[in-house]
């Protein structure tokens, strides 16, 4: 199977700059969410702060699974 994506430039420019940055906000992504597990699972950190980075890490990954985006 093979896809193919096709743009009409410079009218689709910034769809066309979506496409090409995908992987690296993929990535970005990943990177945020090791961040979030690593400070919340590893972080010396108050106990309010540990608590709110457990809740950013909770809204991160929702936000992810409401947009069935899986990382």
């Amino acid at each position: 199977m093979k896809a193919k994506l096709t743009f009409n430039l410079p009218e689709e420019q910034e769809d066309f700059k979506l496409a090409c940055q995908a992987v690296d906000m993929k990535q970005v992504l990943i990177e945020i969410a090791m961040e979030l597990r690593s400070l919340h699972k590893y972080g010396e950190l108050p106990v309010n702060q540990w608590e709110i980075v457990g809740d950013i890490r909770d809204r991160f990954n929702s936000i992810l699974n409401d947009y069935n985006i899986e990382i």
